[in-house]
């Protein structure tokens, strides 16, 4: 359910947004990092010999980024970034102790529109980089989007 929130979201307030894939030799990296492959059609991203990341490809074109798996020093799952045809990361998982902690939604310029606590299904909404509101459940959001827009 929470997908297609965001992509009601998205359809309404950035409809005119230009979308393309992203190559994965153009993922974002700290200085010094590098990109090699994993010889099972993804690519490792490291820094010197810590694997600090792994990128998943499209399953269509092997070059384009589906989603990357980011670890701690210890090689514990940190958070995986979603991608989509829009070319940015639009969904994060944040990790605690190997289980979902939040998912944080954002729009194309890295902003968030929203984050789900996944422990207590409370939804904080944002606006501009802000807090805007704060739900009590991902129904009570889900209900006031229908509100706005009319229909999800």
């Amino acid at each position: 359910m929470q997908d297609s929130i965001y992509q009601m979201i998205f359809s309404q307030e950035y409809a005119d947004f230009p979308v393309h894939q992203i190559h994965y030799m153009f993922v974002k990296l700290p200085a010094l990092w590098k990109i090699q492959p994993d010889y099972k059609g993804g690519y490792w991203i490291l820094d010197g010999e810590d694997k600090k990341g792994q990128i998943f490809v499209n399953s269509q074109n092997a070059e384009y980024v589906d989603y990357i798996k980011w670890f701690l020093e210890n090689g514990q799952l940190l958070y995986l970034d979603e991608y989509r045809e829009y070319g940015y990361p639009y969904k994060r998982r944040i990790y605690l102790n190997g289980s979902v902690a939040y998912s944080v939604y954002f729009d194309m310029y890295g902003q968030k529109i929203y984050e789900v606590n996944e422990s207590n299904g409370v939804v904080t909404w944002f606006k501009q980089g802000r807090v805007s509101k704060i739900y009590p459940s991902l129904n009570e959001f889900e209900k006031d989007l229908r509100s706005k827009y009319g229909y999800l």
